[in-house]
C-alpha cells in the first residue's frame, strides 16, 4: 500500500473484510445474505440472524450463473491498520473481542495460526478462510 491512503474491496456474499484501527474492529463490507437484509431492514435481531434457518442463504456470488454481481467499497487505510478478510466460518465462532485479541499480534502468520487454532476448538460448523494485511509505509 506504498503511496497510497486508501484501499479498494470487491466482495460477493457472506465473506467479511474488517479493519483493526487502534484496538477497533470495524466490519467494512455487508453481507450479501437474506437474513443480512432482514436484519437491514429490521425484521430480525443480529442474534436472531445467526440462528436463523435460512442464515446460510447468500444473495450473491461469483461464479454462479452469467453475470457476477460484486460490490466494491473504498477504504481508508492507515498506518498500522490491519485488514483482515474472512469467511462466516470464523466470524461466525469467534466473538469481536477474540477477533481484536489475536489482530493485536505483530505477526500475521502467528494471527492465522491464532484465528485458526481458536476456531478449532468451536464446534466449527463450516469451512474457515483468512487473509491478513498490514498497512506499514517507509
Amino acid at each position: 500500500m506504498t503511496g497510497v491512503d486508501g484501499a479498494a474491496c470487491v466482495w460477493a456474499g457472506d465473506s467479511r473484510l474488517y479493519r483493526l484501527r487502534d484496538s477497533e474492529l470495524l466490519q467494512l463490507t455487508t453481507d450479501h445474505s437474506e437474513v443480512a437484509q432482514l436484519v437491514a431492514l429490521g425484521h430480525l435481531t443480529e442474534v436472531e440472524a445467526r440462528a436463523h434457518p435460512k442464515a446460510n442463504v447468500i444473495t450473491r456470488s461469483i461464479g454462479v450463473g452469467r453475470e457476477p454481481k460484486a460490490e466494491t467499497i473504498q477504504v481508508d487505510a492507515e498506518n498500522f491498520d490491519t485488514f483482515l478478510l474472512c469467511s462466516d466460518g470464523l466470524y461466525n465462532e469467534l466473538d469481536e473481542s477474540a477477533i481484536v485479541e489475536s489482530l493485536r499480534e505483530e505477526d500475521l502468520e502467528s494471527i492465522a495460526d491464532d484465528l485458526m487454532s481458536r476456531c478449532m476448538l468451536t464446534p466449527a460448523k463450516d469451512n474457515i478462510s483468512i487473509l491478513l494485511l498490514r498497512c506499514s509505509r517507509q
